[in-house]
């Protein structure tokens, strides 16, 4: 649905994302899989402030219908 069909009243960010949970390795071994890749993954750590798990709210998709 392109944004010019969305309500007026919308404004400001609109986080598109998924509320569902996926870890960096399932989707980069989704990513290799779906593109026939032979590549190797490489693990990085993490930032000590890199929050351990993330559920954006999409609420104002839900609102606008715009799933």
């Amino acid at each position: 649905m392109p944004f010019s069909a969305c309500a007026d009243d919308l404004t400001g960010p609109v986080n598109l994302g998924n509320p569902g949970e996926l870890t960096m390795i399932e989707l980069a071994e989704t990513v290799l899989e779906l593109t026939g890749s032979r590549s190797a993954l490489a693990h990085e750590a993490s930032s000590q402030d890199d929050p351990k798990q993330r559920q954006p709210d999409i609420g104002a998709v839900t609102v606008y219908r715009m799933r």
